[in-house]
């Protein structure tokens, strides 16, 4: 090779080197492809909701704002709060999975991607709504992981249906696909 390909070849190898080390010394760094909080590691308090009893006003956990914490709910509680209006639904997936089939309202913003969502809904619920996160099933992970970012966000009524889109698909309520 001639010299001048060797210059270019020094030139673009010190600016990733220089890029990389300014990322990881920089507090407000940009994140890695891929990088997600690892769930292992998500100190979550997830406890489980009890049925719902009475009307509307009896269908949400008892919230504490003095501990916050993420409350588990049924399939049958999701769907009383779906049908009464009163919560957020949020789709934790991917958008190309959303957009193949959501819960019909529902808003998605990707536990992984959260940073490049988030402000583009924000605007939509505030910290003081009562929100449902789901994600595709109890396998997925997701959901916690967003349930955990809200929480931290300031988020005070979380609640986390691990029945997911499959459960609710499923059973044949109100679904909606863009694709």
């Amino acid at each position: 090779m001639a010299k001048p390909t060797y210059q270019i070849i020094a030139i673009i190898v010190a600016s990733l080197a220089f890029g990389v080390l300014n990322n990881v010394a920089n507090p407000n760094k940009i994140p890695w492809i891929g990088e997600i909080r690892d769930a292992q590691n998500v100190e979550t308090k997830i406890v489980k909701a009890g049925p719902a009893q009475g009307g509307d006003e009896n269908i949400f956990p008892r919230f504490d704002p003095n501990d916050v914490k993420i409350h588990e709910i049924s399939f049958e509680n999701a769907v009383r709060i779906y049908k009464s209006k009163q919560a957020v639904f949020l789709d934790a997936r991917y958008p190309a999975e959303y957009k193949a089939g959501h819960i019909l309202g529902s808003i998605n913003l990707p536990a992984d991607l959260f940073d490049e969502y988030y402000l583009a809904i924000s605007e939509k619920f505030s910290p003081e709504d009562p929100v449902v996160i789901y994600c595709s099933g109890p396998d997925c992970e997701f959901s916690a992981i967003l349930a955990d970012i809200l929480r931290d966000m300031g988020c005070k009524k979380l609640m986390l249906f691990e029945g997911g889109y499959s459960a609710w698909k499923e059973a044949g309520y109100p679904v909606e696909e863009l694709e």
